[in-house]
């Protein structure tokens, strides 16, 4: 396997593991105004900087690039293999993780931690992100306050494409680099697929069940997509590129009519503070 799908399939699985970890578990409660926040969360550690708690921040993981102070926190490894000595070691009276990766979420709250689960799915889960941080930071008001803010921009940029053609789109999250194969794409239930629905795009993997899924080179040449959306901020090859690979296919619409695009931005695949520019490169993308 590739270094690109590797590291796409490490990010996505941080999202698909969620329909499989453990429920129920009691979490250890956290202090009623945390000072000392290690996040294990990519978007929670944005949305944690977007309600104004970035100074309470002491850890982070590879993968929490935004905004770019959250770089030069502490780095406690990634969010499927945290190190728990490097955590320890911070003092932190919260960690924020995803519900996701059995192990990681097990070795935690074994350690007696307080902590705070997120769940990042979908679109409703990634706005709920707000609701859960507020609440175990002490700052409802802020996070509340935040979300506002938030969807009053989703609502915003939605506006501008009001009446836009419908298009149908394959939103692809990963494949072998310079091969249509092993094609992961986002089904309906996802949280890229919903955005794209609210700027025209039908996703042609509607009929998914998962929010996420590989799908075969036959299933995808059937669906016959007339937009492709590689979304690929780790190794994004060139539209060009992209375009070649998907051609050896067979006859494509989005190929023939050139409308194969590559979207680089890391936003798209961590549903945080960022969720409207999200939205406005899908839209972009789509026409």
């Amino acid at each position: 396997m590739s270094t690109r799908l590797l590291l796409v399939v490490l990010v996505l699985a941080a999202l698909a593991a969620t329909l499989l970890a453990p429920r129920g578990r009691r979490e250890v409660p956290a202090p009623s105004s945390p000072r000392r926040i290690v996040s294990l969360v990519p978007s929670a550690t944005e949305i944690l900087f977007d309600i104004g708690l970035g100074d309470r921040v002491v850890g982070v993981t590879t993968y929490c690039l935004w905004p770019a102070e959250a770089r030069t926190r502490a780095i406690v490894g990634g969010f499927a293999d945290p190190n728990l000595e490097r955590i320890l070691a911070l003092n932190p009276d919260l960690v924020v993780e995803a519900e996701s990766h059995p192990k990681a979420m097990e070795m935690l709250r074994a350690s007696g931690l307080p902590l705070c689960t997120v769940r990042i799915l979908s679109l409703a889960d990634a706005l709920d992100q707000y609701d859960r941080l507020g609440k175990a930071t002490g700052e409802p008001s802020a996070a509340a306050a935040a979300r506002r803010r938030l969807e009053d921009g989703l609502r915003a940029e939605e506006a501008r494409w009001t009446g836009a053609p419908r298009v149908r789109v394959a939103l692809v999250v990963g494949r072998e680099a310079g091969k249509a194969e092993a094609i992961y794409v986002a089904g309906p239930k996802s949280f890229v697929s919903e955005l794209a629905a609210l700027v025209g795009g039908d996703n042609v993997f509607g009929d998914l069940e998962r929010e996420f899924a590989t799908v075969s080179a036959e299933a995808f040449l059937r669906r016959a997509p007339d937009v492709i959306l590689e979304l690929n901020s780790v190794q994004p090859p060139t539209d060009a590129e992209a375009r070649a690979v998907w051609a050896r296919l067979g006859e494509i619409p989005a190929v023939t009519s050139g409308r194969v695009r590559v979207l680089s931005q890391d936003y798209l695949l961590a549903p945080g503070a960022r969720i409207p520019l999200a939205l406005r490169s899908l839209a972009e993308g789509l026409r």
